[in-house]
């Protein structure tokens, strides 16, 4: 036994946070918890990769798998429900958070990973899978939670963990989580809504200056949405990007842990609905224009001013 060593987890995995913040809380000689990872990244093919039906690999995947697929937050930069999850057990998160398991695998075998306790994300678009069994999951720090589809209330629960769970067969519509604290006051709210059947893209620019030094990065996030800016996420579009002006198209991506396209290319396909092109400023002062189209979708541009 060793009384006065001091531990800290640097390596744990996502399924585990709640019960390894619960030990830091618990015990002074136990100091902090890194969960692995905050981002995704390239390298270490596949291993928080969900397989249905057959596996196709036990710890890394074959190709196209390229990156490791166990980011909180993925490689374009969207939160994933890992990372919900977390700032609610740091305590640095009190609005409740909708995921739900997809209804088009609903059925299949799962092949989870030590990084994946679950396949859900947060949607609620799922053409062509009315009728089908789901899970949706609901994850708040408060004592109880009431989830609601299209208006009709499916019961209060308390999460465990962090995660209260409700079987449902989907249907279009709305999903909407209230929370409730011991008192029974409500003290949040998150909803989800079906995407209609309108589709088109939308871009927004991180940056709108740069520095003229040749190494300055401009990031075009890109999002294939309904009128109302509902993310379309099964339904895929390649887009092509083009830029013109005081810089060059330095890489274009997708959160896909599994891409057969190239980060360095002109194009992409959207997966999950979503893209990213990354501009790099030239050394001379001036505005550099990102078109971006798709067929169907028109076009959309972003000027970055480059100075």
């Amino acid at each position: 036994m060793a009384p006065d060593r001091i531990i800290v987890g640097s390596e744990t995995h996502p399924p585990t946070i709640a019960h390894n913040w619960k030990l830091v809380m618990d015990n002074p000689y136990v100091i902090g918890d890194f969960m692995w990872t905050g981002w995704d990244y390239l390298g270490e093919v596949g291993v928080g990769v969900i397989d249905y039906g057959k596996n196709s690999g036990v710890y890394v995947k074959p190709y196209p798998s390229v990156s490791a697929y166990t980011g909180a937050i993925n490689l374009i930069g969207y939160r994933d429900l890992y990372s919900h999850l977390a700032a609610m057990v740091w305590g640095k998160e009190k609005k409740p958070y909708i995921a739900v398991q997809p209804p088009d695998h609903s059925g299949e075998k799962k092949h989870l990973s030590h990084y994946r306790f679950t396949d859900a994300f947060a949607s609620w678009t799922w053409p062509g899978c009315e009728g089908r069994k789901t899970v949706v999951e609901v994850y708040s720090p408060d004592d109880k939670v009431e989830l609601f589809l299209n208006g009709k209330s499916l019961g209060r629960k308390r999460p465990a963990d962090f995660c209260a769970k409700y079987k449902v067969s989907y249907q279009p519509g709305s999903l909407k989580v209230i929370s409730y604290d011991r008192d029974g006051n409500v003290v949040g709210n998150a909803s989800l809504t079906t995407a209609g059947q309108s589709k088109q893209l939308r871009i927004k620019a991180e940056q709108k200056k740069i520095r003229a030094n040749g190494e300055d990065l401009a990031f075009i996030n890109i999002a294939l949405t309904d009128d109302d800016g509902i993310v379309q996420i099964l339904q895929e579009q390649l887009i092509h990007v083009s830029v013109t002006g005081a810089g060059r198209l330095q890489a274009i991506g997708t959160g896909n842990p599994r891409p057969e396209e190239p980060y360095v290319g002109n194009c992409c396909t959207t997966y999950q609905g979503r893209a990213q092109a990354i501009v790099r400023s030239g050394f001379e002062p001036g505005v550099i224009q990102v078109k971006i189209s798709g067929e169907g979708v028109g076009d959309k541009v972003a000027k970055i001013i480059v100075e």
